[in-house]
């Protein structure tokens, strides 16, 4: 949602970006981002590729910061004016870097890492960059993550056994809870009301709860939803 009160759809694999007006239903794209072909067949184009980004932030700009996936830069949308840039150089091998991205009280992003090795910060003012944690090369580890009451991020857990808590104003990654092993546990998370954070199930058969003042984590709802096949998740963010 950007401060316009417009809804705009980040582009993975479209080469533009998506506006949806939701008081007169206009829809329109804008912006030149490429084709989505294989590396093969991009020959060094820009932005060109599968699966550039996935997941936008509204950075204190103003402007929409998107999450490289498999990109190699940030995306800058600006709602007001319609210009769709990228900043900053990602050299790394790991193609499916980062999914989603949290908004610290300090202004800065915090894309979380789904096989990248380390937590990526962005700064959407002076558009540099900087990573911390060391998480291995693990696939597929957390989808999304929290921001909490306390001003902690907190990561949900998707291949990874661990929900990590990552300090913004300390620039650290620490290891907050095990939930044990499995593949595609929860996908995304939301803060409610009671300060709680909820995992929502990809193919895990319950619901995740986080509490961070008491600093517990229960899955609680067994047999009451079904469990997912590989690749086929049930429900994605909410």
């Amino acid at each position: 949602l950007g401060p316009n009160q417009k809804i705009y759809g980040i582009p993975t694999n479209a080469t533009s970006v998506l506006e949806l007006d939701p008081v007169t239903r206009k829809v329109r794209t804008f912006g030149d981002l490429g084709t989505a072909l294989t590396p093969a067949n991009c020959s060094g184009a820009l932005h060109c590729g599968l699966d550039k980004w996935i997941g936008g932030v509204l950075a204190p700009t103003g402007k929409i910061i998107g999450i490289p996936y498999a990109a190699e830069s940030v995306l800058e949308i600006d709602p007001l004016t319609h210009e769709v840039s990228t900043f900053g150089v990602i050299s790394s091998s790991v193609k499916r870097k980062w999914v989603e991205g949290v908004l610290g009280r300090n202004g800065k992003i915090y894309a979380i890492p789904y096989d990248a090795p380390v937590i990526l910060e962005i700064d959407p003012v002076t558009h540099t960059m900087d990573t911390f944690g060391a998480f291995g090369a693990e696939q597929c580890k957390w989808y999304g993550g929290v921001l909490a009451p306390n001003g902690k991020i907190y990561t949900i857990p998707y291949a990874s056994q661990y929900v990590i808590e990552i300090s913004p104003e300390n620039k650290t990654a620490t290891i907050f809870a095990t939930v044990g092993t499995g593949f595609g546990k929860w996908s995304g998370g939301v803060l409610a009301h009671n300060g709680k954070i909820y995992g929502i199930p990809a193919l895990a058969s319950n619901i995740l709860e986080i509490d961070v003042n008491s600093r517990t984590v229960i899955a609680y709802g067994h047999g009451i939803l079904p469990g997912g096949a590989l690749l086929q998740d049930k429900w994605n963010g909410g």
